[in-house]
Parts: C-alpha cells; structure tokens; sequence
C-alpha cells in the first residue's frame, strides 16, 4: 500500500502531465523497503537522448529539515516546466523519502536506470521504469 504523501506525489506529477511512477527499493543491510516517486517531463522540442535530474527528499517518517520545501519546490517546478514548450531536454524528478540512509534511494534509482529491463542471469522481468536519455545534469535541491 502506497503512503499518503506517495499519493499526493504521484497525483501532482500526473496532474501536470507527467509519467509518474514509484520507485521501490531496500537499502543494503535493511529489510524495510522505501518508495522513491520518478516523473519524467518529455520536452516538447526534445530528442529525447538526454536528460537532467532534479532530486529531493519528500517528507516520510523522519522529519528532516527542508524536506517538506525542497519537495515543494520540486513540485512547482514540474508545473512550470510542463508548460514550457522552449525546454529542449527532458527532465526526470526524484522525490525520495527522508526516511531512507542518506543516498540509498539515488543509488538504488541510478542502478536501475542503467541496467537493462530484464536480469540477464535470471531472466526475470525488471518493473517498467520510465526513462528519459542520458543523464547529462543533475541537482539535488
């Protein structure tokens, strides 16, 4: 079950128009599994073979100074950019919980965006996460 502030995440980043997904992951050496929220922004004049990452924490359990205002930000700035038909690269957002080991969430989002959609050794099916192009710039806000 997604948590409230999951929710709200992800019915911004759609209401935007936005892809939105979640992003579950466990940190090495925890058995507590944590929900990144990803939405990507197609740039309307975009190729769509690079992209910049903009990434904050959302607040989840622990309170961390900043969290709510730097996920607020980010917020705004999805509403800003999709309306902005001069952007010329795509842009993925990442809201990850305060809850999580500092840079696991990164982590764990950076791997699974490079590694293939199916494990080659198992030949298990990865869940479909969205993609832009290459990651030429990120901000963590």
């Amino acid at each position: 079950a997604q948590s409230p502030a999951v929710r709200i995440l992800l019915d911004a980043a759609r209401s935007a128009g936005l892809d939105a997904s979640t992003h579950a992951f466990t940190p090495p050496g925890s058995d507590q599994e944590h929900t990144s929220v990803v939405a990507v922004l197609h740039a309307a004049r975009g190729d769509g073979k690079e992209v910049v990452v903009l990434a904050s924490e959302y607040p989840a359990g622990v309170q961390v100074p900043g969290a709510a205002e730097s996920a607020g930000l980010l917020l705004a700035l999805m509403q800003l950019f999709a309306r902005a038909p001069w952007l010329s690269k795509d842009i993925i957002f990442i809201l990850t919980p305060s809850d999580a080991p500092t840079h696991t969430a990164l982590d764990a989002w950076l791997l699974d965006y490079h590694q293939p959609p199916a494990s080659a050794s198992t030949g298990a099916a990865r869940p479909r996460m969205y993609r832009g192009g290459g990651i030429c710039g990120a901000i963590c806000v």
